[in-house]
């Protein structure tokens, strides 16, 4: 077997060692760049709702069908009460039991000297609910933008039981995150350690 022939497949080998190298670079690198973004996003959204800015309300019911479905989130954000307007969907407590939050259509609105003046329906409801909502508030939720599927999710997540598990699994990524970070490091020392002695 000529020299060159010999070179041939060894330089093939570096080759494919490298690409393979870079390959597990990139992988890594993606993984925890996708682990930085979805924190951010989760520390942003956090801190945001945390300060009040914006609500998230889960959608259960089906009267708001379809401009809200169910299972969807609602994401809202606080806006002048002054600037509201027809058509815009609101979150707003009838006086009956300002505990309910109700994420309903305006369909009337009349500011007074003590305030502005609400009636609201939901968009499958075939009538207006049945009550005045008087608004003191200098500003109001309004919906902004809602995402489908998530409502039970959310609601899920609120109870005890849901926080837990979603703490568990985020411990268990955590975990093995790091486990396959470790696990490379190893291959890799191996890999240094074994070189000498295949050229020798």
């Amino acid at each position: 077997m000529g020299l060159a022939e010999t070179m041939a497949p060894a330089a093939s080998d570096r080759h494919h060692g490298w690409l393979r190298t870079i390959s597990r670079m990139l992988r890594k690198a993606l993984s925890w760049l996708i682990l930085v973004v979805a924190a951010a996003l989760f520390l942003a959204a956090s801190v945001s709702v945390v300060s009040r800015q914006w609500q998230i309300t889960p959608i259960l019911t089906g009267s708001m069908v379809p401009d809200l479905p169910i299972g969807s989130v609602a994401i809202s954000e606080r806006e002048p009460l002054a600037s509201l307007t027809l058509g815009q969907i609101a979150l707003l407590h009838p006086p009956s039991d300002p505990s309910v939050t109700y994420v309903h259509k305006i369909v009337w609105l009349k500011k007074t000297s003590s305030g502005t003046e609400i009636r609201t329906r939901g968009v499958a409801n075939p009538t207006e609910d049945p009550w005045t909502v008087r608004v003191e508030s200098p500003v109001v939720y309004v919906v902004k933008h809602d995402v489908p599927l998530v409502g039970y999710a959310s609601t899920w997540l609120r109870s005890a039981k849901g926080r837990a598990m979603a703490l568990l699994a985020a411990g268990l990524l955590s975990i093995v995150l790091v486990a396959s970070f470790i696990r490379d490091e190893i291959k890799k020392r191996r890999g240094q350690d074994s070189s000498p002695e295949q050229a020798s």
